[in-house]
């Protein structure tokens, strides 16, 4: 059994992001989500960036770091979008944690906003579109290719699923491709029993 710490992406801990860690949870998994926004719901991605910049990525990391060592700690940090780069922060800061999970967003460990090195007891699986505009136009996946084709990547994984949606992995929002999200948490399972 894995203690795993679930962080929601831009438009908060959305019904959908509960849904995933109940569904991880029936597994046998230990789940607890967090709520960076304090019950806020921003209605677009637009509202939901707005809000995480106001609050600042620093202090939310440092708000999540301490819900979590609150928690006792964690062995899996799974994050989406938003979330993803708050966990992978973590994950690379020496949390403790051996597995991260990251949703539609990865940060290049070797670029100019990199976190830090990367653990070698951290294992990585990422996860994104093709055509998502903010993943694949972005840089992430190019990064996240780049990431798994290195020393550093050994053991990670990378899957892309057809599709330009962002955030469809969240079953309560608009972009939701219920077969690719199916697919995700497949390999999700796997890589937590691995």
């Amino acid at each position: 059994m894995s203690r795993v710490i679930v962080i929601h992406h831009v438009q908060g801990l959305t019904p959908g992001i509960r849904q995933m860690a109940e569904q991880i949870a029936a597994w046998g998994h230990e789940v607890h989500c967090l709520d960076l926004f304090d019950g806020a719901l921003p209605a677009s991605l637009e509202d939901g960036i707005e809000l995480a910049e106001g609050l600042g990525q620093g202090p939310l990391s440092a708000r999540a770091a301490e819900e979590i060592a609150a928690l006792g700690g964690a062995d899996t940090l799974i994050g989406t979008s938003f979330g993803a780069a708050v966990a992978q922060q973590l994950a690379q800061q020496g949390s403790g944690v051996s597995r991260l999970i990251c949703l539609e967003a990865f940060i290049d460990p070797a670029g100019p906003w990199s976190f830090g090195p990367w653990p070698e007891s951290l294992r990585a699986q990422i996860h994104g579109m093709e055509q998502d505009p903010y993943f694949a136009e972005e840089g992430d996946l190019e990064a996240a290719q780049n990431f798994i084709a290195s020393p550093s990547g050994a053991g990670s994984e990378l899957f892309i699923y057809p599709g330009s949606s962002h955030l469809f992995t969240d079953p309560s929002l608009s972009g939701h491709d219920p077969a690719s999200y199916e697919r995700v948490l497949e390999r999700i399972r796997t890589f937590l029993e691995s």
